[in-house]
This record gives C-alpha cells, structure tokens and sequence, in this order.
C-alpha cells in the first residue's frame, strides 16, 4: 500500500478561461507490517500540507490566497 499527495493551482482571471496547473507530486510506500486505511490517509493529509506550505512560499502567496484541499 502506499499513500500519496498532489498541489495543482488553479488561476482565474477576469478576461478569458481560469487555468489549472500541476505543481508538485509526493508518495510513499507504506511501511511493512500494515497499517489501516484512515491511518494512510491521515499520513497522505500531512504530505499535502506540507506540499502547500511550501508551494505558497515559493509562489510568494500571502494568507489572502484561496487554498482548497481535499
């Protein structure tokens, strides 16, 4: 099993069609021995907010910029 996180951003503008952006991708294995379900998605949740931290300060974007996880 593995578990995995993804940062796409999205950008609209007034005049003409919003784009969409891949930016950054990270997985991992999951450690043998098993683990459950809701535990690799907790650990997928923490690699994508780790993801966007570091998005948003390279990008220069400041706490006014819309952030949607999921």
């Amino acid at each position: 099993m593995s578990f995995a996180a993804v940062v796409y951003v999205k950008t609209t503008y007034e005049k003409g069609p919003a784009t969409s952006r891949f930016v950054v991708a990270r997985g991992k294995i999951a450690p043998p021995g098993g683990m459950s379900l809701p535990r690799l998605e907790l650990l997928g949740t923490k690699i994508l907010a780790r993801l966007v931290t570091h998005v948003k300060e390279y990008l220069g974007y400041d706490e006014t910029v819309k952030v949607h996880l999921f």
